[in-house]
């Protein structure tokens, strides 16, 4: 909770409008209400209400090619070329730094 508020805040403070879920079947379910207007996703890769890999298959399949960013504490436990060849744009691990997260959205929102 205390990572998902302060990436909501950190990303609203840049000048985004987030839709933020507290799980992942909320999650799935405004994406599916507004993907036409989201420009990027950021996603745990552990969350409640639905696994992440399952979810990021969700993502994955829309039409439109929206990035996806997934993050983890658990990096050790994770395979991450895994995640990427599932459709992840990008890994990244937690804890991370602002200005990681910002160096990905640049990337991604160019």
């Amino acid at each position: 909770p205390l990572i998902h508020s302060s990436v909501s805040r950190w990303s609203e403070s840049l000048g985004f409008n987030v839709l933020a879920a507290e799980d992942g079947n909320k999650a799935h379910e405004l994406f599916v209400e507004h993907e036409h207007k989201i420009d990027i996703i950021l996603q745990d890769w552990i969350l409640p209400g639905i696994k992440g890999e399952e979810l990021l298959e969700k993502f994955s399949a829309s039409q439109r090619r929206i990035p996806i960013i997934v993050m983890s504490a658990f990096s050790g436990a994770i395979d991450n070329s895994g995640i990427l060849s599932r459709g992840a744009s990008a890994y990244l691990p937690k804890p991370f730094k602002i200005n990681q997260l910002i160096e990905l959205l640049k990337q991604f929102l160019k």
